[in-house]
C-alpha cells in the first residue's frame, strides 16, 4: 500500500516540484532508527 501511494503521489499534480528527494516506504522503520543519516 505504501509504494502504491508513493507513485500515485509522484504521478500527481501535487508533487510536481519534487525533486532530488528520497521517499521511503519502509513502514516506519527509518523513523524507528532514528531517521536518515546525512553524508
Amino acid at each position: 500500500e505504501q509504494i502504491a501511494a508513493a507513485i500515485l503521489f509522484l504521478a500527481s499534480n501535487e508533487a510536481g516540484f519534487v525533486n532530488g528527494a528520497v521517499l521511503s516506504a519502509d513502514g516506519g522503520r527509518l523513523a524507528q532508527l532514528g531517521g536518515a543519516k546525512r553524508a
